[in-house]
């Protein structure tokens, strides 16, 4: 009897215990999650990017501001913890997200739109209607479907591979109290990603023979062609070179023979954007 007692006493501390860990786990993600990245301070016309650096969606707005010779001013949050600021910020718990004159646009197709009304010249459409339907129509493509194919292969490289996520300086945190934290906060960001996208480790050879098929079409797009639409360089254009910014953290892809070509092309891209 006395063992029983014992031994009810001892599962009565253990089930405390994990309670009390429960909650401060609970009680840490709440104050993590409450913490806000530093807004710097802007004049009327310089726009902030709310952002994680290594989105090809972010990348695409970085190159429109770019393009458009907008001043701005990047605010870098943090995965798995943004959602709260955000949703305060802007409504919304997505990025990339513009703050500009006291608007806040979000979703990077919807924040080229606004660019391009804001500030026409130099344009990132063509004038033909038909041709702006292209455009708008190949951005779709390569948001929807060249994108995640990078995406999936990259995140799968990441699970195989944490470090170099946790060693590149590009990827902040957005919040110095966090950047101690940053190889304990890597690998689960990386494999609730790969939960989000229906991704395993067993996957990679599936997705490549994905890959190599949208490159083909790719080539077929541009051969002997400097833009995907039309002649001069359009938001379809951003679009790719902003998705191919992927290949820079994957060296096996990057220096695939393959890639080559399109890399090459990305380069004089990314030229005009600015100079």
């Amino acid at each position: 009897m006395k063992s029983q007692t014992k031994l009810a006493w001892v599962a009565a501390g253990l089930s405390m215990g994990a309670a009390t860990l429960a909650g401060a786990g609970v009680f840490v993600k709440k104050k993590i999650s409450g913490l806000e990245p530093d807004l710097p301070s802007v004049d009327a016309d310089t726009a902030l990017l709310f952002q994680f650096a290594y989105s090809p969606y972010c990348v695409k707005v970085r190159y429109c501001l770019e393009f458009k010779q907008i001043p701005y001013k990047v605010v870098e949050l943090t995965p798995l913890i943004h959602s709260s600021f955000s949703q305060r910020f802007s409504g919304q718990r997505k990025v990339p997200y513009i703050q500009h004159q006291d608007k806040i646009i979000a979703d990077s197709s919807a924040i080229a739109l606004y660019l391009e009304e804001y500030s026409p010249s130099p344009a990132l459409f063509p004038a033909d209607a038909q041709l702006r339907e292209d455009v708008l129509l190949l951005e779709d493509w390569i948001d929807e479907s060249l994108q995640p194919a990078l995406a999936r292969l990259a995140y799968l490289y990441y699970y195989n591979h944490p470090e170099i996520v946790v060693k590149n300086s590009d990827l902040k945190t957005g919040m110095p109290i966090l950047e101690p934290l940053k190889p304990i906060l890597t690998p689960p960001m990386i494999r609730r990603a790969m939960f989000k996208m229906g991704v395993s480790p067993q996957d990679g050879p599936r997705l490549e023979v994905r890959l190599w098929e949208i490159m083909r079409l790719l080539e077929a797009r541009l051969e002997n062609k400097d833009y995907l639409v039309g002649g001069q360089l359009s938001l379809a254009d951003l679009s790719l070179a902003s998705a191919l910014s992927v290949l820079d953290r994957l060296p096996w892809l990057a220096e695939h023979p393959k890639m080559r070509w399109l890399l090459d092309w990305r380069t004089v891209i990314l030229n005009e954007i600015n100079r």
